[in-house]
């Protein structure tokens, strides 16, 4: 998750859609002075913080709560003066409770901006992501093991619950546009930055080549599981295989 009150946005990342990516680009544009990286704890600068990216994130310290408290102080114009208690707040905060923890005036006051990808293909990932220290060696054996995980895994939920709140947000970034909607946003926040091949690829390169087209994974019955899980967000978006 990241919030910046001088450039009024907020990104809310689900899981598994390219969200580290979208952030750390929109970090570095926002924030070019400082250094990203993929594994950084809470950062927090003089008008935003960036949740953090290490697993499990570190705690929080005292100085990044008189820190957020300042930030109420300081653009109370933009927050009306609520205290943002960071320790609240994770990387994939669903929507609801990123909203609870800034306050109404704050929450509608911000460009509130996140990402969604095909929910086949977020299973295809979080697949890949979860068995990423060792996979079986074949492609039916993972074809197999997918079929299982697919089968015994609850959903994705802040994916879902962005799905299910999508009318909050005032831009969706769609996976398959990635760069063209980024673009869209960094300019839309009035930063003069071009998208084009500049946007991190983190956490990609786990898939073997065959399994790049997510269907290539799928049986009849992990695609059936997959439409029990997210029937409602399929309908809503109107994704499909």
């Amino acid at each position: 998750m990241l919030l910046s009150f001088e450039r009024r946005i907020l990104f809310v990342r689900p899981a598994k859609v390219a969200g580290t990516s979208v952030e750390m680009f929109l970090q570095s544009a926002i924030w070019p002075r400082y250094h990203v990286s993929h594994e950084q704890p809470r950062v927090c600068f003089r008008d935003g913080f960036v949740t953090a990216r290490m697993t499990p994130p570190s705690p929080p310290s005292r100085s990044q709560h008189l820190m957020s408290r300042w930030w109420a102080i300081r653009y109370r114009g933009v927050g009306g003066g609520r205290r943002i208690d960071l320790s609240k707040l994770s990387n994939h905060s669903p929507p609801e409770r990123v909203r609870s923890i800034v306050g109404e005036r704050l929450w509608s006051n911000l460009f509130k901006v996140s990402i969604i990808r095909n929910f086949y293909d977020v299973e295809v990932s979080r697949y890949f992501w979860r068995n990423r220290l060792g996979i079986p060696s074949s492609k039916s054996e993972i074809q197999e093991d997918f079929e299982s995980f697919v089968v015994s895994t609850g959903p994705a939920n802040t994916n879902a619950r962005v799905v299910d709140d999508l009318e909050q947000f005032d831009f969706i970034i769609d996976f398959d546009n990635l760069e063209g909607d980024l673009q869209w946003v960094v300019s839309h926040c009035g930063l003069e930055i071009s998208v084009d091949g500049t946007v991190p690829r983190e956490k990609s390169g786990l898939r073997p080549e065959w399994a790049t087209d997510y269907r290539a994974m799928y049986s009849r019955r992990a695609r059936e599981a997959v439409q029990a899980k997210y029937s409602d967000q399929l309908t809503k978006t109107g994704q499909v295989f």
